[in-house]
């Protein structure tokens, strides 16, 4: 079971484990599991954080080819 519903409504897929990169904040991250409390988002956990946030089917990119940052660069984002 996964985002069914975003699927459907969107016509977005999203994957558990699918490198995904938010086109406001300007941060990539890992797709986590569904919430079930708020289907209608896509749960991802950016990278250098502990917690996944909810975010805008349509806010995200998919690529296959993104990495994590180097430890050295900075993770900062805008929430």
């Amino acid at each position: 079971m996964g985002y069914e519903y975003i699927a459907k409504t969107y016509g977005a897929t999203f994957n558990i484990g699918d490198r995904v990169y938010h086109n406001e904040v300007k941060c990539a991250g890992t797709v986590m599991r569904v919430n079930k409390s708020c289907e209608h988002y896509v749960q991802v956990r950016f990278d250098g954080d502990r917690h996944a946030s909810s975010c805008h089917p349509m806010a995200l990119s998919r690529s296959e080819t993104m990495t994590a940052p180097p430890a050295s660069q900075s993770t900062a984002r805008i929430t």
